[in-house]
């Protein structure tokens, strides 16, 4: 474990160099937002978990005739939330999300032989910078960016930092005054855009549900006034 977590922290230059790009472009939407609005503490928190599966895809990628076989097996993850309210139904939303899934790589067959399957671990930050459109007081729909940092230690696919997308729908249920659950299907595509042009592997497709406890600002009620 304290071997894993020195890894992450003592990042190669190439990856140090992608974490500042992507910082920087966070930064950036951060002091953007702050423009629209001068309004403060009205912004909410969450904390979410959720799982589902993962399959990997080569989007826009030569298919390799005779080589091995992906199969993404069940994925989880958990997550910080941060909202701000940009009017009375739309939401700037983001956080910072750690996803991991095991991967199982089937070699090629060839006559004659018998080749056992291997497994691989993918470990992965990620940032969604997203609009939430609440409608029918308690429903929204939700997308946009993902920035994503791969942390994986001997993975044996692909280095999966890149810039992707994600959809998805869902329920905010009020519980308390100033708390709320959401359930909400998601739909996320890791890699659209890998920054590292010269590792173009497989990338992962990840879809499940995520449940996240929500605490809103002492300026909204959970429950909407009629």
């Amino acid at each position: 474990m304290l071997l894993r977590i020195k890894h992450y922290l003592f990042l190669s230059p190439i990856n140090i160099y992608k974490m500042k790009k992507l910082l920087a472009t966070f930064t950036l939407l951060f002091i953007t937002l702050n423009l629209f609005s001068q309004d403060v503490n009205k912004d909410s928190y969450g904390i979410s978990i959720g799982s589902g599966q993962a399959g990997l895809y080569s989007f826009g990628k030569a298919y390799v005739i005779g080589g091995p076989d992906y199969e993404g097996l069940s994925a989880i993850e958990a997550g910080l939330n941060y909202y701000h309210p940009l009017n009375k139904f739309l939401y700037f939303e983001s956080g910072i999300y750690w996803h991991h899934n095991k991967i199982k790589i089937t070699p090629a067959p060839y006559p004659g032989s018998v080749f056992n399957p291997r497994y691989t671990n993918l470990n992965l930050f990620y940032i969604p910078v997203n609009l939430k459109l609440m409608f029918l007081k308690y429903f929204f729909i939700d997308g946009g960016m993902l920035l994503n940092m791969d942390v994986s230690t001997h993975s044996d696919i692909s280095n999966q930092t890149a810039i992707g997308a994600d959809f998805g729908f869902g329920i905010e249920i009020p519980v308390l005054k100033h708390y709320s659950i959401t359930i909400n299907p998601y739909v996320n595509i890791h890699e659209l855009y890998k920054l590292d042009r010269h590792d173009l592997g497989k990338s992962i497709l990840g879809d499940g549900v995520r449940l996240t406890l929500k605490i809103n600002s002492p300026h909204f009620k959970a429950v909407s006034p009629k």
